[in-house]
């Protein structure tokens, strides 16, 4: 028969339940505070951006909130960077931004955001980012780079890599927002600034 006075015996599994969650705690809050962010660990992004220009090989095409493109490509644009994201420490130069704007050879977008966005990583990388610079036909795109700016013009650290820009890029083909270059057009030479 068991009384109330009994003291309880230690058990190997609540010490090692008490280390375990210490162990999720520190880890948790390490992160947290290196990241200046509670939800570190969210995969989701769900912002609207004020408008998306389209930088297509030497055209410039501003798609706005009224436009019918609009909300589809902010979907995309949301999914792709929902879900696991990598960051690098490759920045993006201003030569290459002053590149991806004005190369008649590249086909690169940027993403407006009318306030500052964070991108949940475990770094503390994008956290107050304007805009997002995405390089679809350009240097550095077949490694689905995304890069961030701030409206002040600066450079946010790094990169992000996301699993696919594929959805992107077709839908501006298959929409008319941009046709890939004619075949003149990719005999010409592009000018190497970095």
């Amino acid at each position: 028969m068991s009384t109330k006075n009994e003291a309880r015996q230690p058990s190997v599994l609540g010490l090692l339940s008490t280390i375990l969650l210490f162990v999720l705690f520190t880890v948790y809050g390490v992160i947290s505070l290196n990241t200046r962010d509670l939800l570190w660990f969210w995969p989701k992004f769900e912002n609207q951006p004020t408008s998306i220009l389209v930088h297509c090989y030497g055209e410039h095409v501003e798609i706005t909130p009224a436009s019918q493109n609009f909300d589809p490509m902010t979907d995309m644009i949301n999914r792709t960077l929902s879900g696991e994201k990598r960051w690098d420490p490759l920045s993006l130069s201003e030569a290459t931004y002053e590149e991806y704007r004005t190369s008649p050879g590249v086909l690169t977008m940027e993403v407006n955001f009318s306030e500052s966005v964070r991108i949940h990583t475990q770094t503390t990388f994008f956290s107050n980012v304007d805009v997002l610079v995405i390089p679809l036909d350009a240097r550095h795109s077949s490694y689905n780079t995304l890069f961030g700016r701030t409206q002040a013009g600066d450079q946010a650290a790094g990169s992000l890599h996301v699993d696919s820009l594929d959805e992107l890029r077709a839908y501006l083909y298959t929409h008319a927002i941009c046709h890939p270059p004619t075949s003149s057009q990719v005999d010409q030479p592009l000018e190497v600034t970095d």
